[in-house]
């Protein structure tokens, strides 16, 4: 019998702490970029949904400008939000009342042929029936069931220039606006 040395299959074991390191790091960064990559493709889809459904409810002789596109966020229940966020679009609503107000010297001057000041008081009563829908289902967080993204713009025609802050309900893989409301802006 022959003393010698064991032939075992070979093996890969990293023998420093840098091919340790770069074993485990190499393929976790390349994973984190891809992820990265796909996340941003998909939040580029759906900013592309969202100004394709803000066109698509514009005439075609309207000017569309987005000043703000906030980024994709989670939703936990239909159109639910956050009491900061129920606070924010009660304020906002506060001030586009107070701005008609002022507009129309309390209702006394108001003028139905005025497109504009039309278009908020529409707007207001529309947005009041859908704070309390989106009061009613933001009372328990439940399961994630989507995103939502957030976006200000302003629509023009003749001279008529409607801002307007809206927010967009998307499904889970960020393919489907199953709801939006809308809110002018002063």
């Amino acid at each position: 019998m022959t003393c010698g040395t064991a032939q075992g299959p070979t093996t890969n074991i990293p023998t420093t702490h840098t091919e340790m390191m770069n074993k485990i790091l190499i393929p976790l960064l390349a994973l984190t970029l891809t992820s990265l990559s796909a996340c941003s493709d998909s939040h580029e889809k759906m900013e592309d949904l969202v100004i394709r459904h803000i066109k698509a409810n514009m005439y075609p002789d309207e000017k569309l400008t987005v000043s703000e596109i906030s980024k994709p966020d989670s939703t936990f229940g239909v159109m639910y939000m956050s009491e900061h966020e129920i606070a924010h679009i009660t304020k906002t609503v506060d001030q586009v009342t107070e701005f008609f107000m002022k507009k129309t010297n309390n209702m006394t001057e108001y003028d139905p042929g005025n497109g504009y000041l039309a278009y908020l008081a529409n707007k207001q009563m529309l947005v009041a029936a859908q704070i309390n829908e989106v009061m009613a289902h933001s009372m328990q967080k439940k399961e994630f069931n989507g995103w939502r993204i957030r976006c200000k713009y302003t629509v023009a025609n003749q001279g008529v220039r409607r801002k307007t802050e809206e927010w967009f309900f998307f499904d889970k893989e960020g393919e489907i606006i199953y709801s939006s409301f809308a809110i002018p802006l002063p």
